[in-house]
């Protein structure tokens, strides 16, 4: 048999594997068509936390729960399994596509100085469009959070629902008392390019120790774990939701966007939501429950009278709760250092094509379409400016993929900067070093346009107004500057990968102030966005929900979603979302005995 008969033959299983998986989803019960009257709990959002909230209040067979989803069902969506086809939902009819409006200090290469901010419109929410990365954040976050009078949130209290979610495939890490098994998010590694290998030695050339950033240590080099499994993408609703369809109390509905809170003598007592371009109300006899994220979540709250008095009376919204919805907001930014490699060791989109690997990610559920977006090594560590060095505030990601003009487009860079970009193409392979500051400094707003539901509301992150968080992200190039040095990366005759750019002429190349130049041009929105529903304690000005997530000021309306976090946790906020919904049941289940 000849080496095309292989292929064929091994095609041919792939496509039966294929078939099987997806008469297994086929088998899943339809989602509700027909609703009742009034449910005990109604969840606005079946996203990351809507998914898992509905799974785990479900769980109690005498309540009965309703979860409406504004976008489609998720099940039968050709690329979102693919963990390397993330990019293509973005501005799709699954992604919100979002847009902040022009930023001041930052995003000047990009067009109109205005950056996309995706967010999964689809069951499962942006859990089905992120890159996967598993990062909980740090210990001193949620310390913070608790001094700061988020009570019961200190990191001591929110560790048992991080391990309670997750199925951890490292027997070593499960060992170290940090993780677990047995619980329905799958947890591995994924290891799908051989730089991943030259980044980890580099690193420790560097002098970093390699660690679990999930568990006790805090600094160093971290050889990424992500939410996949057999090679595909473990999103909120196929770990948490799927298994639960089956439940009788349980009602899920898609194309359902809410457009109002009901309330009656300041108590959520329904909503209303249009589904098929009708508008319908439904009931609650027990709680609402905001899971629409950190923008839909504000967005309703605002609409349905809870937030800034000035604000709403503007729009002539009648007032319902002073509360300052839409304050805090918060997102990270990654500035892109392009490195350029002269050994066949990167993610290339011709070898992402090639029929080996579409073979062995179609049978085996590996190679480079079972990447997290490239994304299997970063780096934990303080800059200069960090007064506590066990608290890093800075972090090196590196994705094993050189983006080029595709990717320039994908973010919305202008025609000049895409133009730069463009030079990174004399290399075949490379990778991105991105800078990654983890807290910053600079809090934006999230305001209504208009007091129509339809209309996309007025997003002002105000990046990089703090001039310190410049400093810090320029920490971070000097860290990827230094990266190239070590004989790991000199091995591979690593270097810079473009030409100075446009943005800056009047700099020196490679001077602080041009990095500091291209910083406020470049970097790009991290589109981890948390803060507008700021949970905090009777005396913090900013909060809008108690330590129980609660409304303030309302009776049975909660918010469960990233809106919630008083500040951005240190990596990622997909992994913090899953924990806040698992906590939040707990919660809502023992404010009902």
């Amino acid at each position: 048999m000849g080496p095309w008969s292989y292929v064929f033959v091994i095609s041919s299983a792939a496509i039966l594997i294929s078939i099987f998986v997806q008469r297994k989803l086929n088998e899943l019960p339809d989602l509700a068509t027909n609703l009742d009257e009034e449910y005990d709990y109604i969840i606005v959002g079946g996203g990351t936390a809507g998914c898992v909230l509905a799974s785990r209040l479900s769980e109690q067979e005498d309540v009965t729960v309703l979860l409406l989803e504004a976008g489609q069902d998720d099940r039968d969506h050709p690329t979102i399994p693919i963990p390397f086809k993330v990019l293509e939902s973005t501005h799709t009819d699954i992604d919100w596509d979002y847009q902040t409006v022009p930023q001041k200090h930052a995003l000047k290469a990009f067009k109109d100085q205005k950056a996309w901010w995706y967010r999964g419109k689809i069951l499962g929410g942006s859990s089905n469009i992120n890159d996967m990365v598993y990062t909980r954040g740090l210990k001193q976050d949620y310390d913070s959070w608790a001094r700061a009078g988020a009570t019961g949130w200190a990191y001591k209290d929110v560790l048992p629902y991080f391990m309670k979610s997750e199925n951890n495939e490292n027997a070593d890490f499960v060992k170290s008392g940090y993780h677990k098994m047995g619980g329905p998010l799958r947890v591995g590694r994924s290891k799908t390019h051989s730089l991943t290998n030259y980044l980890v030695r580099a690193g420790k050339e560097m002098g970093f120790k390699v660690i679990n950033i999930n568990g006790a240590e805090s600094d160093g080099i971290v050889e990424i774990q992500s939410t996949i499994h057999k090679g595909k993408r473990q999103s909120s609703s196929r770990a948490f939701l799927y298994p639960a369809l089956w439940r009788s109390n349980l009602h899920v509905k898609t194309n359902s966007h809410v457009s109002k809170i009901i309330l009656k003598d300041k108590k959520a007592v329904g909503v209303t939501f249009m589904h098929n371009s009708t508008s319908k109300d439904i009931k609650a006899r027990k709680e609402v429950i905001l899971s629409a994220g950190t923008i839909g979540s504000a967005q309703l709250l605002l609409l349905s009278g809870i937030g800034p008095e000035k604000h709403l009376k503007s729009l002539k919204i009648p007032v319902e709760a002073d509360l300052p919805v839409g304050e805090n907001l918060q997102d990270s930014l990654l500035f892109d250092y392009p490195v350029g490699i002269k050994r066949t060791l990167s993610i290339t989109q011709e070898r992402i094509e090639s029929p080996w690997e579409q073979v062995k990610y179609m049978v085996f559920g590996k190679g480079m379409l079972a990447s997290p977006n490239g994304v299997e090594t970063a780096t934990f560590t303080s800059s200069a400016l960090n007064k506590d060095k066990t608290w890093p505030d800075i972090q090196l990601q590196f994705r094993g993929i050189l983006g080029g003009v595709t990717y320039g487009q994908i973010l919305g860079f202008s025609n000049e900067t895409l133009s730069d970009i463009s030079h990174r193409e004399r290399y075949r392979d490379g990778m991105s070093c991105f800078s990654n500051i983890l807290r910053p400094h600079s809090r934006g707003t999230l305001r209504l346009s208009t007091a129509d539901p339809a209309q996309s509301p007025v997003i002002d992150p105000k990046y990089l107004e703090k001039e310190i968080d410049v400093d810090i992200i320029l920490s971070g190039v000097k860290l990827c500057k230094q990266l190239l040095l070590t004989p790991s990366m000199q091995q591979l005759e690593a270097a810079y990968a473009e030409l100075p750019s446009s943005a800056c002429p009047d700099y020196k190349f490679d001077s602080d102030d041009y990095w500091r130049c291209v910083i406020r041009a470049r970097a790009q929105p991290a589109a981890r966005p948390v803060g507008t529903c700021r949970m905090g304690g009777v005396s913090d000005p900013l909060a809008v929900t108690d330590p129980q997530l609660r409304v303030k000021g309302i009776k049975s309306l909660r918010v469960v979603d990233a809106s919630v976090l008083p500040s951005l946790p240190s990596g990622t906020t997909h992994i913090p979302t899953i924990m806040v919904a698992e906590k939040a049941a707990d919660l809502i289940r023992e404010s009902q005995t």
